[in-house]
């Protein structure tokens, strides 16, 4: 485009000075990308398809800069203005431009409304392209609100029809947002291979805010997976790229795996601090997901600490967020597991029970971000220290017999199979477990368990020598 303004004798038509422009911003020039869009904007009285397309790579230049408020404005002028000259397409991008700024704010809601009637808007002019990308979008919230099943099938039908139109990006763009999902139904192995799949395409192409979000996630799984050391690595980069954006969603999902991976060290002041952090971004976005997140691995790590009160106040905090957002059951499981397991370790065992018991006996339920494995584990705690022994071994077995990708919950889970059995006077099996424990969680670099599940070998060893 630059060669051709050179060699033309006056200026460029509007509709390629306009894919000048969206290459500049797709290059991250975003100065450049939003002078260009402003000469289109001026000079477009008689073309509103033009002002229309100029207003979002506006849009896009602002929110690039961190002008977050600007960009939103700039949005709802080019919806406006396609609106006003019946532009179906750029109707379309423009909501579903809004409906991602709605929902990295925080307004699930709004969002899932924007990207819904982008897709009605598409169907009605038969732009399968602009399905494709609605119901990608669209994605993001079903995954955030824990219904994996309708974010599977939306998610199946956004890749029929970006394969049906032969679209690189589209299709890379759903490796993405699958990566993403699949990180919070807790499929950590396969959140990772995707994440990884789509980080050099999106390089490529000047997606930053979705390499960022793509680092976050591999470095995510990867601290689950208990590579720590890569995964702080990648945490780090994605907060750069999120601080270099002003994108404060994003920094307060970098910061929460920085805090993973502290935890996982057994850095559990450092954790506590980075997910402190983490709380603080997810507070002033106010986005639901990433406030869930920080506010529940920090009360695990406030439990951790001996700090049962300030855990409960975390799982409390994190439930009065979430539940006006219409989430379902899995992505109440993490704070309900925490709330529990702070009143059984305040003494409360009555309560714990009560409030752990769906989770528990639920085992083959979903869980957004937090391994089910492990609630179902604290329900055999709960039952055992209420001693109702029997049914707590039953529970125990199968907490350690559930499928689940990260460390933390099998250790959880054969510990609390080992102690409780023991209760039931199954001292060798009891002894045999614990030694388990003890291997998986020598067999990870995560420090975490490894002082518990040594501390109850030994106290085993003791009680049979008595």
């Amino acid at each position: 485009m630059e060669r051709a303004a050179a060699l033309a004798e006056g200026p460029l038509p509007l509709t390629d000075q306009l894919l000048h422009a969206r290459a500049l911003v797709q290059l991250g020039r975003s100065a450049e990308a939003l002078g260009q869009a402003e000469k289109i904007i001026a000079n477009a009285a008689d073309d509103p398809a033009s002002r229309a397309g100029a207003l979002l790579v506006a849009g896009r230049a602002y929110r690039l800069a961190g002008e977050t408020q600007r960009s939103y404005g700039t949005w709802l002028e080019a919806l406006a203005a396609a609106e006003s000259a019946g532009i179906a397409n750029v109707r379309g991008e423009a909501l579903r431009r809004l409906g991602m700024a709605d929902f990295l704010g925080g307004r699930l809601a709004q969002a899932g409304a924007r990207f819904a009637s982008a897709y009605q808007i598409a169907l009605a002019t038969g732009d399968r392209r602009s399905q494709a990308w609605s119901l990608q979008n669209l994605a993001w919230v079903t995954t955030t609100r824990g219904d994996f099943a309708g974010s599977d099938a939306t998610l199946g039908r956004a890749a029929r029809l970006f394969a049906e139109q032969g679209d690189p990006l589209g299709r890379a763009w759903l490796r993405g947002t699958t990566a993403f999902s699949r990180l919070l139904a807790g499929r950590l192995t396969e959140a990772r291979r995707l994440a990884q799949f789509f980080l050099p395409f999106g390089e490529r192409v000047g997606e930053q805010w979705a390499v960022g979000t793509l680092r976050a996630v591999e470095a995510f799984a990867a601290a689950e997976l208990g590579e720590l050391e890569e995964a702080d690595r990648g945490a780090r980069r994605a907060y750069r790229d999120f601080a270099v954006a002003s994108d404060n969603w994003g920094r307060g999902l970098a910061l929460v795996v920085r805090g993973v991976v502290a935890r996982g060290l057994g850095s559990l002041d450092h954790a506590y601090d980075l997910l402190t952090d983490a709380l603080g971004y997810g507070e002033t976005t106010g986005h639901p997901l990433l406030i869930g997140m920080a506010g529940t691995i920090r009360g695990f790590v406030d439990l951790e600490r001996g700090n049962a009160d300030a855990a409960e106040a975390d799982a409390r905090a994190v439930l009065a967020v979430v539940e006006p957002h219409n989430v379902l059951e899995p992505a109440e499981v993490g704070p309900r597991v925490l709330l529990g397991a702070a009143r059984l370790a305040a003494g409360d065992t009555a309560a714990a029970l009560r409030i752990l018991e769906p989770v528990g006996t639920r085992p083959g339920g979903a869980a957004l971000l937090f391994p089910r494995r492990q609630g179902v584990a604290l329900y055999a705690r709960a039952l055992r220290c209420a001693g109702r022994t029997d049914e707590a071994l039953g529970y125990a077995r199968q907490a350690v017999g559930m499928p689940g990708e990260d460390m933390r919950s099998l250790v959880v889970a054969l510990r609390e199979l080992a102690s409780t059995l023991a209760e039931a006077g199954e001292l060798t099996e009891a002894r045999s477990t614990a030694a388990e424990a003890v291997r998986v969680a020598y067999g990870s670099p995560q420090l975490g368990e490894r002082a518990s599940s040594d501390a109850l070998v030994v106290s085993l060893g003791e009680l049979a020598s008595t």
